[in-house]
């Protein structure tokens, strides 16, 4: 697994946050690698697993990883914890 410093921690977060948009989610699920681009994510920053965990999710799935984001940080986690969580 990569290290998550504030660089690599900062992408998740990024990519967490952008989870949100529906517009990047669809364009995820139809090319991950040029969503991550255009979002200014680096790809290579993510810990190891993360785009395979979610590259083949329609939508609808990425939207409820987005959802369950949202709810611990309505819980109280902290949005860098939650970055590192989702």
């Amino acid at each position: 697994m990569k290290q998550q410093d504030g660089g690599g921690g900062g992408h998740v977060a990024k990519l967490g946050e952008s989870l949100r948009d529906a517009d990047f989610r669809n364009s995820f699920a139809e090319n991950h690698a040029q969503a991550l681009k255009d979002a200014g994510i680096d790809e290579a920053a993510l810990p190891d697993g993360v785009i395979d965990a979610l590259g083949n999710c329609q939508p609808e799935e990425l939207a409820a990883v987005a959802k369950v984001r949202g709810a611990l940080m309505d819980a109280g986690v902290s949005r860098e914890d939650a970055g590192r969580i989702v």
